[in-house]
């Protein structure tokens, strides 16, 4: 993960895009959004950490634990980034069509505009790589909370006193699996969702069905076409 993370960063499309994000209006809530992510995510470490060692760098596996830790706050650093510029790109969309002006024109230009976007987001997280590599840590997040339920449950029928120990370090795994695939599908649901009325654009553009200029039908339709 930290190959394909360091992909990213030194992507030159990584750059510009970061750079146009902050420097649009929504730069101010980018920072928040990563100031309050990587406080929150310092915190669960240290509660996590607190309540699973009492002390540190004792044994290898304390080290391997604070070394792991480290790693996953790099990369989710990244992972969240890449989040954020993800969905202020679709929300940037949404707003265009939400009040549009019903020309061809217009219709045309944002159908250029989503297949930049779509091409921008597919260049940012699958064409580096760090889309696959996600996929493989939670694939790894996954194993380990059910060889660490295994163990609970062979704790339990042992009777053994630290027997909630092996729970709690699966449920440390699935937290981070459940919130990184929230964020993911949350991506395409800001985009493509049928169902999302507010935020998706697909559903923003429908609503002007009926109301079309028969001069931009075509191009309105095709739209739809592309983001479907």
């Amino acid at each position: 993960m930290l190959v394909t993370a360091r992909c990213v960063v030194y992507s030159a499309d990584f750059d510009i895009a970061l750079s146009a994000d902050l420097d649009s209006p929504r730069g101010r809530k980018t920072s928040a959004f990563m100031w309050r992510s990587i406080c929150l995510i310092c915190l669960k470490m240290a509660i996590f950490a607190f309540l699973d060692f009492h002390r540190f760098f004792e044994d290898m596996y304390s080290k391997l634990f604070v070394v792991r830790n480290l790693l996953i706050l790099t990369v989710g650093s990244v992972f969240l980034v890449l989040y954020k510029i993800s969905v202020n790109l679709t929300d940037r969309l949404h707003e265009l069509v939400t009040n549009p002006p019903m020309s061809a024109q217009f219709w045309l230009d944002m159908t250029h505009q989503y297949l930049a976007t779509a091409e921008l987001i597919d260049t940012l997280w699958r064409k580096t790589g760090f889309s696959t590599a996600v996929c493989v840590f939670f694939a790894f997040n996954m194993l380990n909370a059910a060889v660490f339920c295994a163990l609970g449950v062979a704790g339990a029928a042992y009777g053994h006193v630290s027997t909630w120990r092996p729970f709690f370090w699966a449920f440390n795994q699935l937290l981070v699996v459940l919130v990184g695939l929230y964020l993911m599908a949350n991506i395409h649901s800001t985009c493509s969702s049928k169902r999302n009325g507010k935020n998706s654009v697909l559903r923003q553009a429908r609503q002007h069905c009926g109301r079309v200029a028969p001069h931009c039908y075509r191009e309105h339709r095709m739209f739809l076409e592309w983001v479907e």
